[in-house]
């Protein structure tokens, strides 16, 4: 039988929030409307809702290059369905005006033993602390920019 998954693949979703021009989001039912259109544009970003957010979901990427060429063209098809809206988008770590969390969090490689797994996941300890910074230098708190 043959592998499943391929040995090194990379991908992300990352949860955003679809804004009107005043600032609050557009609602679950137009994110779910904008999420079908970006789905049947791009069927491998796999696209979809977390409640009211958008998730970008990239899918795996065998490479770097694979992986930039898939976020950029969702970038652009993204930036034109919000223009034709008059939206915006927020990618930031929290929604304006509620005091909800939002992000992103990025999967890398595939490990087929215990070892390995543990070997990247300490090494990755290190940097736990400038993530922790980025996180907490967000352009809202607490409900206010």
């Amino acid at each position: 039988m043959g592998r499943l998954i391929e040995p090194l693949t990379l991908g992300y979703d990352w949860e955003m929030a679809v804004l009107r021009k005043t600032g609050e989001s557009v609602g679950e039912k137009e994110v779910e409307q904008l999420s079908d259109v970006l789905r049947r544009r791009m069927p491998w970003a796999q696209t979809g809702t977390d409640l009211e957010l958008l998730e970008s979901r990239i899918g795996c990427a065998t490479g770097f290059e694979e992986l930039l060429w898939k976020s950029e063209r969702f970038d652009v098809e993204l930036g034109k369905e919000l223009a034709k809206r008059g939206w915006s988008l927020l990618r930031g770590g929290a929604r304006p005006f509620e005091r909800e969390p939002i992000g992103s969090h990025i999967h890398v490689g595939t490990f087929h033993d215990w070892r390995s797994a543990a070997r990247v996941s300490n090494g990755m300890a290190k940097y736990v602390a400038p993530f922790a910074a980025l996180m907490a230098n967000s352009p809202v708190y607490r409900g206010r920019s």
